[in-house]
């Protein structure tokens, strides 16, 4: 795409390294590099959005930080992108190096289409806090807003419309009736039921689908209300659904 012209990278590179824990000799040496030629590292496991490049060791884990990446339209690349540049004493094209074809896709389309989110209002609702949080950011990343201190209470309190709320992500254990959040999903639901304003409810997995394929999904393919859904999720959860 048009945006992708300029191939060395412009402005301060930001790198962040995904997957090198147990590495620390390697990451040592690989930050040393990135200093050296006048990038800077940030350590963590979260995506931030002054990150410009992550350096995977297997991308294929599909961390938070890879996602991010993707989801923001940044760069995903190997080791060798480091090395290579440090070899030269400059940075080389990243394109060359990328850790996975998609990576191309996604900045293509951030070129083509802007952020893969935008426009999205969501409001995540899932048990685990800690993995509610990265798909909070992980929409952010992309473009999206996330209603941070909405719940299911929320919800039924406040009946938003469809500018207000745009996608609820849920997990799978909103549907059995084991949950104690079952029941105030169900009232929810009643009331945007009645009110026919009920915004799309999700499985997680749209957002993580949407990412690495770097295209719009329509929710109705992970509706929590789709029998084919419920079938292919139910392995994530202990107990089947029962809406």
């Amino acid at each position: 795409g048009g945006r992708m012209a300029a191939p060395p990278p412009e402005g301060e590179v930001v790198m962040l390294f995904s997957g090198y824990k147990d590495m620390p000799e390697v990451r040592a040496d690989l930050a040393a590099k990135v200093a050296k030629l006048g990038g800077r590292v940030v350590p963590g496991v979260t995506w931030r959005d002054e990150i410009t490049h992550v350096v995977a060791a297997t991308f294929g884990d599909y961390k938070e930080t890879v996602l991010g990446a993707l989801a923001a339209g940044r760069w995903v690349v190997t080791r060798r992108f480091v090395d290579r540049s440090a070899a030269a004493g400059a940075w080389k094209d990243p394109r060359a190096f990328v850790a996975h074809d998609s990576v191309l896709e996604s900045r293509e389309r951030w070129g083509r289409e802007g952020a893969l989110f935008r426009g999205v209002r969501a409001v995540i609702v899932m048990t685990n806090r800690q993995r509610r949080e990265v798909y909070g950011r992980l929409v952010r990343a992309g473009g999206g807003e996330v209603l941070e201190d909405w719940g299911l209470v929320e919800l039924a309190e406040n009946q938003p419309g469809p500018e207000d709320v745009s996608l609820v992500v849920a997990d799978c254990d909103l549907l059995g009736r084991e949950d104690s959040r079952h029941e105030q999903f169900l009232d929810w639901l009643l009331v945007a039921r009645e009110c026919g304003a009920c915004p799309p409810v999700v499985y997680f997995h749209l957002v993580f689908e949407m990412i690495l394929q770097a295209k719009t999904i329509e929710p109705e393919t992970f509706s929590i209300f789709s029998p084919l859904v419920q079938v292919v999720t139910v392995r994530c959860s202990s107990h089947s659904p029962t809406v």
